[in-house]
């Protein structure tokens, strides 16, 4: 969900939400402070959800695991000025060094910060995502960052670094007090996005196949969304980590996320088969009758601005199914 960097204090944020449209950030010269601090959360014992509040520039949320030897980081951020803030406010808890770093997904609001780690604990840190997540970071990851730092003076150091261990379907890291499974389930927000679970704790670090709002599908598989999330809720979970907003203690956000992308898969099928045009489409998508399942919508961005992209992603991936088909 790169496009909803919501802006340091004092700025003015502007949010292009048609399909394939970039961020226009509005930063006033460099971050020298962070307009609000990350909220860190134990959840487990020595697992934390950190959250980004509303105005910090790191947007998304990131989460870490403190284990014997070593720590274990979610995501790392929008910018490396939050990846650094993370990492003090890790060091005040357990000075051992982070030496495994997951990115859930491509996203830059959840790779930015990949570099703070690497300058701070050096190349002996593991980078660990998906194999698309590597290549969609190189790729696309690259060609946005590119486009963004024209105008955006706060992504001028920004570094890429790409995982440099990636897998396909399940890797499971065994430290000395614990097992930490990363599980992909297939297509979702991305296509490459992993689940990061902790059996024992019942927790699941989700990235953005789940967040406060409806399902952001700029770069997602609304129909093949519905069977990742039915997959992640055969897991005993207690506690969700979303990729953005707050911190679920219950798997009913799952229950309610499945229950939204059925109706709007429905109503995409039907429009699609109908001869619909998108507008018509998305007109047809019922989002108030969910709006209870959903945190209070922002005013600076509208949901209903989103259903153009879900409807969009969808009629690729029927029109993609069905010349599969011919």
């Amino acid at each position: 969900m790169q496009d909803l960097f919501t802006l340091v204090r004092g700025c003015v944020c502007r949010t292009f939400l048609q399909v394939g449209a970039v961020l226009a950030l509005c930063l006033t010269g460099a971050l020298v402070g962070l307009a609000e601090e990350l909220v860190l959360n134990e959840i487990a014992h020595d697992v934390f959800a950190v959250l980004a509040p509303a105005g910090h520039p790191g947007e998304a949320n990131a989460g870490f695991i403190v284990m014997d030897d070593a720590v274990l980081v979610v995501d790392t951020h929008m910018v490396p000025e939050a990846g650094r803030e993370l990492i003090a406010k890790i060091r005040e808890i357990t000075p051992l060094p982070v030496r495994y770093v997951v990115n859930t997904h491509w996203h830059p609001d959840h790779t930015h910060g990949n570099a703070s780690y690497m300058a701070a604990f050096g190349p002996q840190t593991t980078f660990i995502s998906h194999t698309t997540t590597r290549a969609d970071i190189a790729n696309l990851g690259s060609e946005l960052l590119a486009r963004n730092r024209v105008k955006n003076a706060a992504l001028a150091d920004v570094e890429l670094v790409l995982p440099n261990l990636t897998f396909s379907g399940e890797l499971d890291l065994y430290m000395a007090n614990r097992r930490i499974q990363l599980l992909f389930f297939g297509r979702g927000h991305t296509r490459g996005d992993i689940v990061v679970y902790l059996r024992d704790d019942r927790v699941a670090f989700v990235g953005d196949l789940v967040t406060g709002g409806p399902p952001f599908a700029r770069d997602g598989y609304p129909f093949a969304w519905i069977s990742t999330l039915e997959t992640l809720l055969q897991f005993d979970i207690e506690t969700i980590v979303a990729g953005h907003g707050n911190i679920w203690r219950s798997r009913q956000v799952l229950v309610d996320r499945i229950r939204f992308l059925q109706h709007a898969t429905d109503v995409i099928r039907h429009g699609y088969s109908s001869g619909q045009g998108l507008d018509e489409i998305v007109a047809a998508i019922d989002l108030d009758a969910y709006r209870d399942t959903f945190e209070p919508e922002p005013g600076s961005a509208p949901w209903g601005s989103w259903m153009h992209m879900l409807v969009e992603r969808g009629l690729l991936e029927l029109k993609t199914a069905q010349a599969k088909e011919q």
